[in-house]
């Protein structure tokens, strides 16, 4: 036996049990040093929401001594209007052949049309508008302020807020389109955004 594993045995009881059962010492190292590769990225993760966290505190603590408006020519941006992502729409969630879920992919834009994250509560509504029928609600869902964030997304499909409504049990097999709309209430300005999009469903 290695001197390196000698002391190992002696100062680390788990890594004795670990050798000394089904794996080798070889597996019982690696199993260590990924455990230890973890440990040390869950570290980094918590280090860098400490810095995020101070650093809104400090900017909370400028916000107090200073008066708004004090660089000049500056226009704060500003969300005034919510855009579908082109990947909204229906989806077959368990592959039986029917869509059974809106899925939609919400972009708050400011007033430069830049895509600008928001806190807010979201209300997405799925409704059957007939001409002959009127408008008949058929799903709702609100998402409030800590929901709304965790739908946060950035990648592949671009950045927006992804938001899921289930159909209904009793969705009617023979409407093929529905109407989509989304409501967001801005957390810091009280502003009500809306935007509505055709959505097809295959049933």
């Amino acid at each position: 036996m290695s001197p390196c594993l000698l002391v190992c045995l002696s100062l680390f009881p788990g890594c004795a049990a670990r050798i000394g059962g089904s794996s080798t010492p070889e597996a019982a190292l690696n199993d260590m040093r990924r455990e230890n590769q973890e440990l040390r990225q869950q570290v980094q993760q918590l280090l860098g929401n400490i810095d995020l966290r101070l650093a809104e505190i400090d900017t909370l603590e400028q916000q107090l001594h200073r008066p708004a408006g004090h660089v000049p020519d500056a226009k704060v941006p500003q969300a005034v209007a919510i855009k579908f992502g082109r990947y909204s729409g229906a989806v077959d969630s368990d592959n039986d052949g029917k869509d059974d879920l809106i899925r939609v992919y919400i972009q708050p834009h400011d007033q430069k049309d830049r895509f600008l994250p928001i806190a807010a509560q979201a209300v997405v509504q799925v409704a059957s508008i007939q001409p002959d029928a009127g408008a008949r609600l058929l799903a709702e869902k609100t998402f409030d302020a800590q929901p709304f964030d965790h739908a946060y997304r950035s990648g592949l499909t671009g950045t927006h807020y992804a938001l899921e409504l289930p159909l209904p049990d009793d969705f009617p097999d023979d409407l093929k389109e529905v109407t989509v709309k989304v409501t967001l209430t801005n957390a810091a300005t009280g502003a009500t955004l809306t935007a509505q999009q055709a959505v097809v469903v295959k049933r």
